[in-house]
């Protein structure tokens, strides 16, 4: 190794070091003076190890200054970048609220035109309108006149037909008063003839309906009484017509077989005079012998006499009689005529026992099922009508001539 070989080592670290920080070469200048090694002579060659450790410094603060420099440029880009954004966003608000002012700087340009120009409109349809109104003012007058007159004319068409109605007597309200009139006329017949409630409460349904099509207000007082005696008829007992009916058919089917009074069974024991008895003990054996035998014979044997025979066609007649009488009975049950039925049951109970053995069960059922339907056609206290004719007589409304006559009351 020559001497220029150092000499040209230590101009390039020099140079290094100048290059990568020139502020503190003249420190570096001076380290290099400290650690400057002595110059080798021609003799002695330069150490190895102190010239790769300058390398590795020289290395480790290149490194230092590299890293340093990449720190501050990236902190530096990074708060370039906020600022970037901060700056697009107050930007982008600036140019919203430029936009907003800008829309309502329009609107109310254009509500200032518009209502220009609704002024204008306005004063030039005003003469129009005031020329509009004047002649409809004038045009309606005329027309109430006309109107006025087409309701007098009218009224005194609806009057003319209102008498030409009342004269013929065909309005339409009197024909269903009468209706009602008749209703209420056939429910007080069921009532107080007939002693029908049933009847009688369909007839009052069918009058309430009537009336409540005709929808009066005048009319709510004769309602209102309907309603008190349809809830006095529908809490009356209720009778089983129907089940006395079928029993009393059932019966009838065994009329022949009932025996007659006349040929009930009466045994009658033959009377004779009595006999004085002579103690067996006190007579001889053979005496004994025959009273005993006799009386046993006498406890043996019964005669009876019944010469009251029937004919056949005595009987027929008698059955079919019977028979007679108890359908009038079913149908004055059926008809719920209570009158009616009272009658015939007497009328059958009187037959019966004149014709038949009482004590045969048969006919004793008989007896005991008119004894029920007797027991069962005890008189109930039947509603008055009264108070539903004077309640329509108190509408004051074109009531028939016999409805304002008839005065109601209780039948017999």
């Amino acid at each position: 190794m020559t001497e220029k070989e150092p000499k040209q080592h230590k101009d390039e670290a020099k140079e290094r070091i100048e290059d990568s920080q020139p502020g503190q070469a003249s420190e570096q200048v001076e380290l290099q003076s400290e650690t400057r090694l002595p110059e080798p002579t021609q003799d002695a060659p330069p150490p190895a190890t102190s010239v790769r450790g300058l390398m590795i410094a020289l290395v480790l603060v290149a490194v230092f200054l590299l890293g340093s420099l990449a720190a501050s440029l990236w902190y530096f880009a990074q708060y370039g970048l906020e600022v970037k954004a901060t700056l697009v966003e107050r930007i982008d608000n600036q140019g919203a609220e430029i936009d907003r002012l800008s829309a309502q700087i329009g609107q109310v340009v254009s509500e200032d035109t518009v209502s220009r120009q609704l002024a204008g409109l306005r004063d030039q349809l005003t003469p129009r309108i005031e020329a509009l109104r004047s002649e409809l003012t004038g045009e309606i007058e005329a027309l109430r006149g006309r109107m006025d007159q087409a309701l007098l004319r009218a009224a005194d068409a609806e009057k003319a037909i209102a008498e030409i109605r009342e004269e013929l007597g065909r309005d339409d309200l009197a024909w269903r008063l009468a209706e009602v009139n008749f209703l209420l006329t056939r429910a007080q017949e069921r009532l107080y003839i007939a002693r029908d409630p049933d009847g009688a409460l369909i007839a009052i349904e069918q009058a309430d309906q009537r009336l409540a099509g005709l929808a009066l207000p005048e009319l709510i007082p004769a309602r209102e009484a309907m309603a008190t005696v349809r809830e006095q008829l529908v809490s009356l007992p209720v009778l089983d017509r129907v089940g006395w009916s079928l029993e009393l058919r059932v019966i009838a089917e065994t009329v022949p077989h009932w025996p007659l009074l006349k040929e009930a069974p009466k045994a009658e024991s033959l009377q004779e005079e009595p006999q004085e008895e002579t103690s067996p003990e006190a007579l001889p054996w053979y005496q004994n012998l025959a009273q005993r035998s006799w009386l046993w014979l006498r406890s043996q044997v019964s005669i009876s006499r019944d010469d009251r025979s029937v004919k056949a066609e005595s009987r027929v007649a008698i059955d079919r009689e019977t028979r007679l009488w108890i359908t009038a009975v079913r149908e004055a049950v059926i008809d719920r005529d209570s009158r009616q039925t009272r009658a015939a049951i007497a009328a059958l109970r009187d037959w019966v026992q004149s014709q038949y053995y009482a004590e045969d069960p048969q006919v004793a059922a008989l007896l005991n099922l008119l004894a029920d339907i007797e027991t069962g056609l005890v008189e109930a206290e039947l509603p008055n009508l009264n108070a539903v004719f004077a309640a329509l007589r108190q509408a004051r409304l074109p009531l028939p001539a016999k409805l304002n006559d008839n005065q109601g009351g209780n039948g017999q």
